[in-house]
């Protein structure tokens, strides 16, 4: 698995389904400002498997995961979700992502839209 992959699985944390990515066909919108992300995204219970996280307005990442707590810091940067997080005992260095988002569902592409599909999770 490459380093982008796990990175963001550690975001999405390594217990998310591993369900197939949508096709360019679906209905899935690439978020493109800060404000759409912060009104689709932030503050909201994301969720899959055991897993759940919050991207809190404040900048922080807050959840837990069977791997353990997650706790991280978010920016966005130029149209990107930017993060960085420790998983347990695991840290996951800062990585730039596209953010695509369908309405209650998103995915991220990692490395600024170059890298790895992330896993889907849904934002309650």
């Amino acid at each position: 698995m490459s380093i982008a992959k796990s990175a963001f699985i550690a975001v999405a944390i390594t217990v998310f389904s591993m369900t197939a990515y949508p096709s360019e066909a679906d209905s899935f919108k690439k978020i493109k400002s800060e404000g759409d992300f912060n009104a689709n995204i932030v503050g909201k219970t994301l969720t899959s498997g055991k897993t759940t996280l919050v991207i809190q307005p404040d900048g922080s990442i807050t959840g837990s995961a069977p791997s353990g707590k997650v706790v991280g810091k978010w920016n966005w940067q130029k149209g990107y979700f930017c993060r960085a997080l420790r998983v347990g005992k695991k840290d996951f260095p800062s990585d730039c992502q596209t953010v695509y988002f369908d309405g209650g569902e998103f995915y991220t592409v990692a490395q600024q839209g170059k890298g790895d599909k992330s896993p889907m999770f849904s934002a309650k």
